[in-house]
């Protein structure tokens, strides 16, 4: 993950296109790849995956448009800021998860969980002030 970050803002950055095209091109290119490595997997090792996905096309699109938007707000973000600002603020999204693990599925923190998630913030707030 740590290269493909770097990859990610170095290619943006080679592109030297106005923000946000230059994000939104690398954001293609990479799903473009993806998608082709993933359906050629697919095609030789699991056809019965596709199929399912096949069939549930409203739920496949769904999942699809909401991921690359995610990734649109990734991509564009390693072409605004360096690499480890943000993927060290990414870790925030820890905290989301078991937010919402505790409030959606009542789900209960161990003591570990909470020094983690301290842990998680503070080194975000020192990311952040440095």
């Amino acid at each position: 993950f740590a290269l493909t970050v770097l990859w990610v803002r170095e290619a943006s950055l080679l592109l030297e296109l106005p923000f946000p095209y230059s994000a939104a091109w690398v954001l293609v290119a990479v799903i473009t790849t993806q998608t082709i490595i993933l359906i050629s997997w697919l095609l030789l090792r699991d056809k019965q995956t596709l199929v399912a996905l096949w069939k549930r096309p409203k739920l496949t699109l769904t999942i699809s448009l909401f991921s690359c938007l995610g990734s649109l707000g990734w991509f564009t973000a390693m072409s605004l800021q360096t690499a480890a600002m943000v993927k060290t603020l990414g870790q925030i999204e820890v905290l989301f998860t078991l937010m919402i693990s505790v409030i959606w599925f009542r789900e209960k923190l161990k003591p570990k969980d909470k020094i983690g998630l301290a842990l998680i913030v503070i080194g975000a707030i020192f990311v952040m002030l440095a």
